[in-house]
């Protein structure tokens, strides 16, 4: 396929970054074009594979403190988001109660919540609210130093980037240039990826263990990076 098709199908104005970066080698820009294409569906592989572990940790914690139910009953009348510094979180549990109707039961209601839910439960206002038992999803998190604390606000630090850059993969936007330029670069992504590892391990798993030879995040970005 040419480049004047795949302009045709993308768009010019899509494809223009990879030919600025490519110094106008239409041959090249298509190869960076579609390598960016592969390393976004490897990263979108890692990205949902921690998202399903992070929320299962979380629902660990949760299920045993405050039973198997724990989502739907946090919107009860003294549930633990019933307060007014939750209506965010309550709001989406509400509305995916709605949507599941009938057909309800805690695994349902645990894939409507989003990243971004997920995430903020390790927020000051959820992770209080929660009992501030929530760090027990981290079983292997190193210890506090003066200079860093491994507490909620370190973690939902540590998982905003993660969330931005899911939500770019999920609206297709380049992932192989510099922040802010059109310079091929790809250590962004590998920042990420090295961060999801570090999470997981803190969780007790590994990323090499839920992906099963699957994960080629870093070569893929070896491969955009000799493109320079």
């Amino acid at each position: 396929m040419s480049y004047q098709e795949i302009e045709l199908a993308f768009s010019k104005q899509r494809l223009s970054r990879f030919l600025l970066a490519c110094k106008n080698d239409e041959a090249k820009a298509l190869v960076l074009y579609a390598q960016n294409l592969l390393l976004t569906q490897k990263l979108f592989t890692v990205i949902s594979c921690f998202e399903v572990a992070l929320r299962n940790q979380i629902d660990k914690v949760y299920s045993a403190a405050k039973g198997p139910d724990w989502i739907a009953d946090s919107i009860s009348q003294n549930g633990m988001f019933a307060g007014k510094k939750n209506t965010i979180a309550s709001d989406v549990i509400k509305k995916g109660l709605r949507k599941l109707g009938h057909h309800y039961s805690h695994g349902k209601l645990i894939a409507e919540m989003d990243f971004g839910w997920w995430r903020y439960q390790l927020a000051g206002p959820q992770f209080t609210a929660g009992g501030q038992i929530l760090l027990a999803a981290f079983p292997n998190k190193p210890p506090s130093t003066p200079n860093k604390k491994k507490n909620n606000k370190y973690f939902f630090d540590e998982l905003v980037p993660l969330n931005d850059i899911r939500n770019r993969l999920a609206h297709h936007e380049p992932i192989c240039f510099k922040k802010g330029s059109n310079e091929i670069c790809s250590q962004s992504v590998r920042g990420e990826y090295y961060s999801i590892a570090d999470l997981l391990n803190y969780m007790g798993l590994s990323l090499a263990t839920m992906l099963i030879g699957l994960d080629k995040v870093l070569d893929c970005c070896d491969h955009i990076d000799n493109l320079k």
